[in-house]
């Protein structure tokens, strides 16, 4: 690999641009690229070769010897700085993992090129590429390899699309969610490709029982998912078909009891979502204990869902999943789960519970993620969650935990993501985080958060996300932040002490950034100016009722990856 990549970058050093008139390359800050490459250290050759190639790709005619873990890296880096190209796919078209997901300016003329060209493809991505039509899809319909197919939210795509994807009989997995031409005619092609073990055809308005019952033939299928769509029967219309399925969705469907009873035949389920079905009666949910393998449960949104469900629940002891959110559980509901030994994940966002059954929780020593939001779960409650000592996330979003609560959480030296958005939270209860060094998601968002608050964070330099919204922010308070280099979300919106100042000197440091929101912040046009010029690597900036003129406005949205720009202009 070593002398491949040395003999393709003294070639590329010297070779001649690609004939043709190929349009203009827009270099890839070739120079800071390569800088960071040689300062960072212990980066491999392929790297190295990698950054460098992508940074002249004008001069290169051909890859032809490259080996093709060499050519699938520099696709991937193209791809992921925003920087491929049409006239570029002839040159990568050895790879096999094409993901084009919401990649902007993918139409057809494309996937003709892929059809063309791309013969050793087994997995392609088109989710988002919204220019992409049924013609685009009768184009790759030859290529013999495709194992993956992923069309999400390709609005422009109908049953004729459906039509060429059932010729390609080697795809394995297949989904189309939010494609809201396909109807059941367009679904009941597929019924051709045995091969098939996951189907997604969620949030497909036009899908009915009738096209459902054409996939009843699919013998291989072991996962499928029919939610947010006008499915009625729920499975119970594939006349005892798919026995092998593991993973089943079908929230959303207005389901009657008959379907839960014939769910009780599919005993090899492993993962059901029901999330939101809004007609099976509580009774009905009792059917559920029959699916002893399963792994993991939604049952969110489920107004059948209370204490009585769970003691169907109860005996899924093999249960590493429980998603209740939104419904009619009780801390006596929550008394019935103390035998899930093995649960690793539990929401309990808006039910109905308290500290009473926090000492049920206690004795699930499996958990790792715990969502307590929108509960009566005070201090005292979070107190005998100490003994949780595998725990990584933890919600405490809007419940009653106060700073002394909060006091409890050093026990937990695990977390990773913690939510302690609430008015009850001060910079006193920050000071008990400085010895989670490994949490990489902090959400403040309604903490009465100062300078003293943000002192206590200086030292929690894993953080990726740091959300700080309560309005007692300022740059002073920002400055004690600039250790925080690895931020890739940063959110200090409605506080009007944070300025240019912060931005110059401090959020400038966090390069690699993608989301940054400075809405009701102090932010005019010399701060503008810094992070448009620094943080590369933004997507999206929020900075509505920030004194910003059209000219900074302009910069911002020139970035190379600005995607969402959302901001109101002064004059």
């Amino acid at each position: 690999m070593g002398s491949s990549c040395s003999a393709l970058l003294k070639r590329g050093a010297v070779a001649e641009p690609s004939e043709g008139g190929a349009e203009p390359e827009e270099p890839l800050q070739e120079d800071e690229d390569v800088r960071v490459v040689i300062e960072g250290g212990g980066l491999t050759l392929l790297e190295f070769c990698v950054v460098s190639i992508c940074s002249n790709m004008s001069k290169f005619s051909s890859f032809e010897g490259l080996p093709d873990e060499l050519v699938q890296q520099i696709f991937l880096t193209l791809a992921s700085k925003n920087k491929l190209r049409l006239h570029h796919l002839p040159l990568v078209s050895s790879v096999c993992d094409v993901s084009l997901a919401s990649y902007p300016g993918v139409s057809d003329d494309w996937l003709e090129c892929l059809g063309r060209d791309f013969a050793s493809i087994t997995r392609l991505d088109l989710s988002g590429c919204v220019e992409v039509t049924d013609c685009g899809i009768e184009a790759i319909r030859v290529l013999p390899s495709i194992a993956t197919l992923r069309l999400d939210r390709c609005l422009r795509l109908g049953d004729q699309a459906m039509e060429s994807v059932s010729t390609m009989t080697s795809i394995t997995v297949l989904s189309v969610v939010s494609c809201s031409r396909v109807s059941d005619s367009g679904v009941g092609t597929l019924r051709g490709l045995a091969r098939l073990t996951d189907v997604n055809l969620e949030q497909l308005s036009r899908l009915t029982d009738g096209g459902l019952r054409a996939l009843g033939g699919l013998t291989r299928l072991t996962s499928l998912h029919v939610g947010w769509t006008k499915v009625r029967e729920g499975i119970c219309g594939l006349g005892g078909g798919l026995r092998g399925l593991r993973k089943l969705s079908l929230s959303a469907l207005q389901l009657p009891d008959q379907a839960l009873d014939c769910l009780s035949s599919h005993t090899a389920l492993t993962h059901l979502q029901l999330r939101a079905c809004r007609a099976p009666s509580s009774p009905s949910l009792s059917h559920l204990s029959a699916l002893v393998r399963l792994r993991a449960l939604d049952l969110s949104q489920c107004e059948a869902v209370s204490d009585e469900t769970l003691a169907s629940v109860a005996g899924l002891t093999n249960l590493e999943v429980l998603l209740l959110a939104h419904t009619h559980v009780t801390d006596a509901g929550v008394q019935r789960l103390g035998g899930l030994a093995r649960l690793r994940r539990l929401v309990l966002d808006c039910c109905h519970v308290t500290n009473g059954g926090m000492a049920t929780v206690s004795r699930l020593m499996a958990l790792e993620a715990l969502d307590l939001s929108d509960s009566a779960v005070t201090s005292s409650g979070v107190s005998t969650l100490v003994c949780l000592t595998n725990m990584t996330s933890l919600n405490l979003f809007s419940t009653g935990v106060s700073d002394a609560g909060i006091a409890h959480l050093s026990s937990l030296p695990l977390l990773r993501t913690l939510n302690l958005d609430s008015r009850l939270v001060s910079d006193a209860g920050l000071a008990h985080l400085h010895t989670l060094t490994d949490l990489t998601e902090l959400d403040l968002f309604g903490a009465k958060v100062t300078t003293d608050g943000t002192r206590h964070l200086s030292h929690l330099t894993s953080l990726r996300s740091l959300e700080m919204c309560g309005g007692g922010v300022t740059d002073e308070a920002v400055a004690h932040l600039s250790r925080l280099v690895l931020l890739r979300s940063f959110n200090v919106s409605q506080n009007e002490g944070v300025g240019d100042e912060a931005a110059v000197t401090v959020m400038t440091r966090f390069t690699l950034l993608t989301q940054l929101n400075l809405a009701g912040t102090g932010l005019g046009d010399e701060g503008a100016c810094a992070v448009a010029g620094r943080l590369t690597n933004l997507t999206s900036i929020c900075i509505s009722g920030c004194r910003v003129r059209s000219s900074s406005l302009s910069l911002l949205q020139g970035m190379p990856k600005m995607l969402y720009l959302t901001a109101e202009p002064n004059a």
